[in-house]
């Protein structure tokens, strides 16, 4: 998925820094799905992202049962009284005529759909002009 978003990033001077847990457990997941899910918020990040910043894909263990998968931007940020809505459908923290990225406002509402049904949620913290982190969990496979 980062391989496939580097021409755009290069093309805003954005770095893409990944740091995953060495040993990491099988996890339980529809590939094509979380593929459409992490698409949707790096494309988010990058979207809102000023050129020359990074963005962050963390994937660490957070329980015996669990590994937490976090995309960190040093973008525009969202607003607080803005950040319990923009996971509905078609929502814009930005509605004016003038925004600067395009869009439906679908995107964090197919990712929390596809989340809820792995059996999680996306969770999203943001502060303006600071940036936003999205992070979800993941079922580590048991043997049985």
């Amino acid at each position: 998925i980062i391989d496939s978003l580097r021409l755009m990033a290069d093309n805003r001077n954005i770095v893409f820094v990944k740091d995953f847990d060495d040993n990491l457990p099988s996890l339980i997941f529809d590939p094509e799905l979380l593929h459409r899910v992490l698409s949707n918020l790096l494309e988010n990040s990058l979207k809102f992202s000023q050129p020359g910043t990074k963005i962050f894909i963390d994937a660490r263990q957070f329980s015996e049962s669990q590994v937490k998968v976090t995309i960190k931007d040093q973008g525009c940020g969202i607003a607080a009284d803005k950040l319990d809505k923009i996971k509905a459908p078609f929502y814009q923290a930005d509605k004016s005529d003038t925004r600067p990225t395009g869009g439906l406002g679908l995107g964090l509402a197919i990712a929390e759909k596809i989340l809820i049904g792995h059996g999680t949620t996306l969770t999203i913290e943001s502060e303006e002009g600071k940036g936003t982190i999205c992070s979800f969990m993941l079922k580590v496979a048991t043997p049985d």
